[in-house]
């Protein structure tokens, strides 16, 4: 009875199997050395269009999408030999690795006047396209071995090329850190999906250190974090419960079931560790080791226009003080003005106006996740409901992590759209969506078949199939119109 678990390992080959196998294993990244350097092309082609010189809005195209406040920010890191303190707006990750490619030779002449906002230079500029550029490829090398782990080789094809072809291909040509983000964010929930199946102090450690990454990149794994540890500490709880009725020789102690859990724990304590010189600034500087201005100011506001406002009166400094007509946008102010029926209305709004955008500028991702691999994994759990009902009965812990996660930050990136942050927050789910829905497909339906016309054909070849045609279709639509016209760096 198949559930989600890792596959068995495989039987000791002979050396002439073991040739095959690397052969094998070699062709399995084949579609690389066909598709990267043609996702480049297409990427580049984009970026000198759409991402260079003086565009539509009559501004210089490094102002667009924050691509200026990252790069700046990178300047400034190295002009002043990475001691600048960096507000607690925008993660400083990102900068930092721009920061390398900000060179004295071709440095932006400064305006001392102000008149000129602009301190990034085209060489500084052109160079960060490029890094950028290759981040987007290390993500999908990077999503492809991370499927592999769990997925036969055409299926994390599949998942790879439907994120690279209609996400990643229209994010890659700007200076932004959301896709490499989206994979480490993906590879976060992934490694405490599987210490909630098997404890291990050593996945545990990676854990902590790539959520750390992910942190200092974009800070939105926090909740990720509290709630990993609330699914270890229920399946404590389960564990001891279930301990009480099994036999003598599987019944595991108190003591043991109590340092599964302190393996959990090791995740935090990582994750804290590693950031403990910039958590210790953050506490230094307003109070909180966890302090951000999007928690605790940002998603407390109602208009773009009001986020700007507040942004421009540095509200994300050291002891910044409103002015004294203005009120400070907290939680409590929020939520005693506003009606419970106000706040519903918010994420519904929220949540539309998000999808509306997804649909618009990432349509091919939406058709293949909506209306092919989530009614697929429909039909598998019904078709094989036997090993559907063991799944859940043996990974309904794990299980509730990856649900948790999924409705937790549709809720919490809902309640951000309405200050205009675009779709790039919500899009940071989808790709666990993918993974996840094409794993459990996967273990639904290996081994399965049906029979036409005497022939017998598995069911996994025409879910892939179904697969390959949806993204290559959707691929050559997207590559041949919207492309060119779409606002991809928001």
């Amino acid at each position: 009875m198949a559930t989600l678990q890792d596959p068995p390992l495989p039987a000791a080959a002979s050396p002439a199997s073991s040739a095959v196998s690397r052969r094998r294993s070699w062709l399995a990244w084949l579609p690389f050395v066909l598709f990267l350097p043609l996702f480049c092309a297409i990427a580049w082609e984009k970026a000198e269009r759409k991402n260079s010189g003086i565009q539509n809005n009559d501004e210089h195209a490094v102002f667009d999408y924050d691509q200026h406040a990252y790069l700046n920010m990178g300047r400034l890191m190295r002009d002043q030999d990475y001691r600048k303190i960096v507000p607690r707006h925008r993660m400083p990750g990102f900068s930092f690795l721009l920061s390398a490619f900000s060179w004295q030779s071709d440095a932006y002449p400064i305006d001392p006047t102000g008149q000129d906002p602009r301190t990034v230079g085209e060489g500084y500029f052109f160079r960060a396209k490029v890094f950028t550029l290759f981040l987007a490829c290390l993500s999908l090398v990077g999503l492809y071995a991370l499927c592999r782990r769990f997925l036969p080789v055409v299926e994390s094809h599949i998942v790879t090329w439907s994120f690279g072809w209609l996400v990643a291909v229209i994010r890659a040509p700007y200076v932004q850190p959301e896709l490499i983000f989206y994979v480490l964010f993906l590879l976060s929930l992934v490694l405490l999906w599987r210490l909630l199946v098997q404890p291990r102090w050593w996945l545990a450690l990676i854990a902590g250190l790539v959520l750390a990454t992910a942190f200092i990149i974009k800070s939105s794994v926090v909740p990720l974090i509290a709630l990993f540890v609330a699914c270890a500490g229920l399946r404590l709880l389960r564990e001891l419960w279930l301990d009480r009725r099994r036999p003598d020789d599987a019944r595991g102690t108190v003591l043991g079931r109590v340092g599964e859990f302190g393996v959990a724990l090791i995740v935090p304590a990582v994750f804290a560790g590693v950031l403990s010189p910039y958590l210790i600034n953050t506490a230094r500087m307003h109070g909180s080791p966890l302090w951000d201005v999007h928690s605790k100011h940002y998603m407390w506001m109602e208009t773009d226009e009001e986020k700007r406002f507040w942004r421009a009166a540095g509200i994300s400094d050291p002891g910044f003080v409103p002015p004294p007509d203005r009120e400070l946008p907290t939680a409590r102010t929020y939520l005693s003005e506003r009606s419970l029926s106000h706040v519903i209305e918010r994420l519904k709004d929220g949540w539309n106006a998000t999808l509306i955008m997804i649909k618009k500028r990432y349509e091919g991702w939406w058709i293949f996740i909506r209306k092919w691999l989530l009614p697929v994994l429909a039909v598998a759990a019904v078709l094989s409901y036997r090993r559907t009902l063991a799944g859940i009965r043996a990974h309904w812990i794990d299980g509730l992590l990856v649900t948790g996660f999924l409705i937790g930050y549709s809720i919490l990136y809902s309640w951000y759209q309405i200050i205009g942050v675009g779709p790039r927050l919500l899009l940071s789910i989808f790709l666990p969506i993918a993974f996840f829905a094409s794993v459990i497909v996967h273990r639904l339906i290996d081994g399965r078949s049906f029979t036409i016309r005497g022939r017998t054909v598995p069911w996994r070849a025409l879910v892939n199939a179904g697969s390959i045609v949806f993204i290559t279709v959707h691929t050559i639509r997207l590559l041949t119109g919207d492309y060119w016209t779409l606002e991809g760096g928001r």
